[in-house]
């Protein structure tokens, strides 16, 4: 019934209501200039700069890969080499035969 008597009456607006808005969106647009402003902030996001960016992540991952990765790959990738060379050794050694018997 509160509900009724509400929407049948309105909901008045005060002028309290309306200035501590027009205090709400003043303080929200003030803090939004100032964040996006050509400051000390600007200044200190140049060198955010995609090049910056770009060089860093290519270092990290650099040394990631050297410190982490490449000590628990070393053994595979010797094994791989081992693998690779007695296949090529093969495959010469077919390709001499086949020399020889021509």
């Amino acid at each position: 019934m509160e509900e009724e008597v509400l929407e049948s009456e309105g909901m008045p607006i005060t002028a309290g209501t309306i200035v501590a808005s027009a205090l709400v969106a003043g303080t929200i647009a003030f803090l939004l200039r100032r964040a996006f402003s050509a400051s000390e902030d600007d200044r200190r996001s140049e060198r955010y700069d995609g090049d910056y960016l770009r060089g860093r992540a290519a270092s990290v991952t650099n040394e990631f890969v050297r410190e982490r990765i490449a000590p628990e790959l070393k053994p595979v990738l010797m094994a791989v080499l081992r693998d690779v060379r007695e296949y090529v050794d093969r495959g010469f050694q077919r390709a001499e035969h086949a020399l020889k018997d021509m």
